[in-house]
């Protein structure tokens, strides 16, 4: 299993590997989905593999279409929450986040409410500092799935849920968060471009105004694309009539 996970690096190789249904992908979905503790290292050499395949724009859409094969191995080790499967949850969701950039893939990845997008939303939710790179992939999927227009408004509707995973992500002010900081500002500003909700994200005072607001207000060069995605955010807000007034008048805030 390691010999074909080193295969998959070579970006060549990745379409001839997933193409071939009956042997490569049989044995990846297998080892992809096995819990005998003794297969643990099988498991995540083909969690790997499929993190690399996934990268292939040929395969993402196929590769998601494969419901009861790899859909269902990637979402169940995106699911896995015991520390020793740590990295294979982080490369299952590396393989999501690389599905979510195909444009066939961002709405029914979002329809997917049981399978792909509880699994994204919990793992966005993840605060420990050994869940890091778990939680960065899974607002990287997330930012994928808000660039469809289709999802921009249910996105931000699911109040309890979405909206506030993101702004919370958004708001994350430890320095080593960048990078969550960054996916989260990023997909909401996607969800701005939506013209139906910048009215309620310029009055989510606390959440979302909020994050654009104090992103927008970021110095370090290390934060630049944080803070363009921010003003980007801001520019669309003010682009709606209700908002541009009190966007103007906020003195010490936008303005």
């Amino acid at each position: 299993m390691a010999a074909l996970q080193n295969l998959s690096t070579e970006a060549a190789n990745r379409a001839p590997m997933w193409s071939d249904k009956e042997g490569m992908r049989a044995v990846l979905t297998a080892a992809a989905t096995t819990s005998d503790p003794l297969d643990s290292k099988a498991k995540l050499c083909a969690l790997r593999t499929l993190q690399s395949l996934a990268a292939e724009a040929e395969n993402k859409h196929s590769m998601w279409e494969d419901e009861a094969g790899i859909r269902s191995a990637l979402i169940g080790a995106a699911k896995l929450s015991a520390p020793d499967d740590c990295k294979a949850r982080i490369c299952a969701l590396g393989a999501l986040w690389n599905l979510a950039s195909d444009g066939a893939n961002k709405e029914p990845m979002w329809l997917d409410e049981q399978g792909a997008r509880a699994c994204l939303l919990e793992a966005a939710q993840l605060t420990q500092q050994e869940g890091r790179e778990a939680r960065a992939y899974a607002l990287a999927a997330l930012w994928n799935l808000a660039v469809a227009s289709a999802n921009r408004g249910p996105m931000w509707e699911d109040e309890t849920l979405t909206r506030k995973v993101l702004v919370d992500a958004a708001l994350h002010e430890d320095p080593d968060g960048r990078t969550v900081r960054f996916h989260a500002v990023a997909a909401l500003q996607h969800l701005a471009d939506d013209c139906t909700n910048r009215q309620p994200m310029w009055a989510d005072q606390t959440g979302a105004r909020a994050a654009f607001i104090a992103a927008a207000k970021l110095t370090d060069p290390a934060e630049r694309e944080t803070r363009d995605h921010a003003l980007r955010a801001l520019w669309a807000l003010a682009t709606d009539a209700a908002s541009a007034e009190p966007i103007w008048q906020d003195e010490d805030g936008a303005r």
